[in-house]
C-alpha cells in the first residue's frame, strides 16, 4: 500500500480501468470482501490505490436495472465512508 492516501484524480489519472466508470451509489453496496477473495484481475487496479483503512466492498445494483438491460455488479474502493472507485465486473 502507498505511503499516502491517492485522490481519485491521481487514480484516474494513472490507471486507465477508471475511466468511464459509472458511478455506484452507496445503497448498492453488498459484503464488504477481502482483496484475495476477489476473482477478477482487475481488482489489481483499486488494490494499487489502497490506503491504510480502504475497504473493498462487492456492489451490484438493483434487480430492476437487471431486467431494463442496465444491470451491473463488481468491486468497489471504499474510502472513509465514500465511494472513491469501482470496478465493473458484470453488466446485464
Amino acid at each position: 500500500m502507498p505511503n499516502r492516501e491517492r485522490t481519485f484524480d491521481e487514480a484516474n489519472n494513472s490507471s486507465n480501468i477508471f475511466r468511464g466508470i459509472c458511478a455506484v451509489p452507496m445503497e448498492w453496496l453488498e459484503p464488504q470482501v477481502e482483496p484475495e477473495e476477489t476473482n477478477t484481475q482487475y481488482v489489481g487496479a483499486l488494490i494499487d490505490v489502497m490506503a491504510k483503512g480502504d475497504q473493498l466492498w462487492k456492489f451490484r445494483s438493483p434487480e430492476e436495472t437487471w431486467w431494463e438491460l442496465c444491470g451491473r455488479e463488481g468491486i468497489a474502493l471504499v474510502r472513509k465512508g465514500k465511494i472513491i472507485g469501482a470496478i465493473v465486473t458484470v453488466t446485464s
